[in-house]
């Protein structure tokens, strides 16, 4: 924030671009796979942590992914303060929470309805109203320095497909092996973030996002 800040500050639109750039693709690099994997393991790292429950994992599953848009939410928000566009940032959040308000009774009586745990609405209704808050920050800041979607696309797409290949082999340990031991799940958890991890490396994205330095410095250790 202080860095996006200066460069306001000195009309270097540019480099406020690339610098807001870098900071949603650090953020989704690093909290998707770590949402997507224990929503699919949610049993064994819910039972790890809690012990045994019916419902726990059920809503575990789901409620991982608030973390991963309160993140989106949190950063948004910080960039679009370090622009100077306080003003927006107390509207998005009030849309934010209005929305959330408006739907979660509603969505509620849907998801019963139509034989889903009514406790998903809820958290759809959580997501909903984060997403609007980050959609509002997001136009907020694109008027601001012109952000260019198009490479953020692209540049996502390098880790989503990386991120599609971890998951299918999470699945398929998951239907194969027994993870109900606390060893063998650190064990799967480790082997899907380095398959995640490689493939981001062979493609480039992780030196984009993190730099040469970082990636030398893991090569070394």
């Amino acid at each position: 924030v202080p860095n996006i800040t200066a460069s306001f500050v000195s009309d270097d639109k540019k480099d406020v671009r690339k610098k807001v750039h870098q900071s949603f693709l650090m953020l989704l690099y690093v909290t998707m796979p770590m949402a997507v994997g224990l929503s699919i393991l949610a049993k064994p790292v819910f039972t790890a942590f809690y012990g045994v429950s019916n419902w726990g994992p059920k809503v575990f599953c789901f409620t991982i992914f608030i973390a991963l848009f309160r993140c989106m939410f949190t950063t948004s928000i910080s960039i679009a303060q370090s622009l100077n566009k306080f003003k927006n940032v107390f509207l998005s959040i009030i849309a934010g929470i209005v929305v959330k308000l408006i739907l979660q009774v509603p969505l509620m009586h849907l998801f019963n309805s139509i034989g889903l745990y009514p406790f998903w609405g809820a958290t759809l209704a959580t997501l909903t109203g984060l997403s609007t808050s980050i959609i509002t920050n997001l136009v907020v800041i694109n008027k601001t320095v012109s952000l260019d979607f198009k490479e953020y696309f692209k540049d996502m797409f390098k880790f989503i497909y990386p991120l599609i290949i971890m998951i299918i082999a999470l699945i398929i340990f998951k239907t194969f092996i027994s993870i109900d031991a606390n060893s063998r799940m650190h064990a799967i958890m480790l082997i899907g973030a380095l398959i995640y991890f490689a493939l981001t490396i062979k493609n480039g994205i992780f030196n984009k996002i993190f730099g040469d330095k970082l990636l030398n410095k893991l090569r070394k250790e």
